[in-house]
């Protein structure tokens, strides 16, 4: 999250470094593998005939202050992503029992394009699944009291809406390209698979020695 330190003490009572830019408690990465049953908004050629509604998918995560955007799959409402650096982040976390990952997908249409080219940034018209409050200690299966101690390798679905209150009237849920429709009534898709849920606290301790060693 962002911080504002605000001394108190003279600087020789205090380490300034430390409390200016604090150690981070971890370093998670996450990586992402593929999406399932994205409801699509447009036609293409290869389901102009069938009536059915594709998209060109592209996922924003988002810790603290840091986000991470993923390139786009083209015409598929159940994108697959490659197993490299490109579908990775790294995030620094700070308080890991108190902050939250947020997942959108939107959908890389002519207006998005526009939009980029103006450095306006994502538009809400074109998101098309969420998960706004998902806990770090929920994504890493841990419990409240867990300090986070040790290296977490996770692999799990995470689940997503595909619709909310602000997008208006639910369309249809049989026009959609998406294949099978995990839908629970609440407007919930498949989600994505991440391959890589990954905590790390000593690896992000020795990354911050030897900054302070140099």
């Amino acid at each position: 999250p962002n911080r504002f330190a605000v001394a108190l003490a003279p600087p020789t009572e205090c380490d300034v470094f430390e409390m200016e830019r604090p150690r981070p408690r971890g370093l998670l990465r996450i990586a992402l593998l593929e999406a399932t049953g994205l409801v699509g908004d447009e036609y293409d050629l290869s389901t102009i005939i069938t009536g059915e509604l594709s998209t060109d998918p592209f996922v924003t995560i988002k810790v603290g202050a840091e986000t991470f955007r993923s390139s786009t799959v083209w015409n598929d409402c159940n994108p697959k992503w490659e197993e490299d650096s490109e579908s990775s982040h790294l995030f620094l976390v700070d308080i890991p029992h108190r902050q939250h990952v947020q997942i959108h997908v939107f959908d890389d249409g002519f207006m998005q394009k526009l939009r980029a080219k103006a450095h306006i940034g994502n538009d809400e018209s074109d998101e098309i699944a969420r998960n706004l409050d998902l806990s770090i200690l929920e994504l890493l299966e841990r419990p409240i009291w867990d300090k986070l101690e040790d290296e977490i390798l996770v692999e799990k679905w995470i689940k997503l809406d595909s619709w909310w209150p602000a997008r208006g009237t639910k369309p249809d849920m049989s026009a959609y390209a998406g294949g099978e429709h995990h839908e629970d009534g609440k407007g919930g898709v498949g989600g994505f698979f991440t391959k890589a849920l990954h905590w790390a606290k000593e690896k992000i301790k020795q990354r911050t020695e030897r900054h302070h060693e140099e």
